[in-house]
């Protein structure tokens, strides 16, 4: 016997619910330095693992980028480090 909730149920065979996505229009307008937006790539090729990453200072555009063999929070405050040194110069 086939059974499926979505498929069975007479509530979600019906649903008129709010079908809109939230989308975010507008960015926000930073104007002073130090909002950094950061993020992390796997990338696998070959058998080897990078974990590339990568942040960006907002207001003034600069991005920084570095790789590590291994995904730690050590190399996480290392990379931070490294990009606070980096953006001071």
């Amino acid at each position: 016997m086939f059974y499926q909730p979505k498929y069975n149920l007479p509530i979600h065979r019906n649903y008129t619910g709010n079908k809109t996505r939230i989308m975010v229009k507008y960015s926000q307008k930073v104007k002073e330095p130090g909002t950094i937006v950061a993020d992390k790539v796997v990338v696998r090729q070959e058998g080897i693992t990078r974990y590339f990453y990568n942040a960006i200072d907002v207001s003034s555009k600069f991005a920084f980028s570095y790789y590590f063999d291994k995904q730690t929070s050590k190399n996480m405050v290392a990379f931070y480090e490294i990009f606070k040194k980096s953006i001071s110069i």
